[in-house]
């Protein structure tokens, strides 16, 4: 599992099976990354400080997870994300370059694209 735009803390991970019984390992220094494997029926337990406002995307990197759907969108403080957030426009640009590319052809995408 990947979370963008911030680094999470593992708080616990285990199997399914044994279930998660409350306890957090390691509390005074967690293992701190921005992703984590998590196995076929297992549980991960993680905490990440709400300091960076935005939309982040909290997804799978495996291409057909995220064409099951197994990815989310967080908002994080919305109050705080400016009311007028200006594209550069270079951006643009490009999107209106892909518009142009993609009127004409046809892009055989199977996945979300994440």
């Amino acid at each position: 599992m990947h979370l963008h735009g911030h680094n999470m803390f593992i708080l616990a991970q285990g199997t399914l099976d044994d279930g998660w019984n409350g306890t957090i390992v390691n509390q005074d220094n967690p293992a701190r990354r921005d992703v984590q494997i998590v196995g076929a029926w297992e549980y991960l337990v993680l905490q990440w400080n709400q300091d960076n406002p935005g939309a982040w995307p909290f997804h799978c990197h495996l291409a057909w997870h995220l064409s099951l759907g197994m990815a989310i969108e967080v908002l994080e403080s919305p109050d705080l994300i400016p009311n007028q957030v200006r594209t550069p426009s270079t951006v643009s640009q490009t999107c209106r370059d892909w518009w142009a590319w993609d009127s004409h052809n046809i892009v055989d995408q199977i996945d979300s694209g994440i």
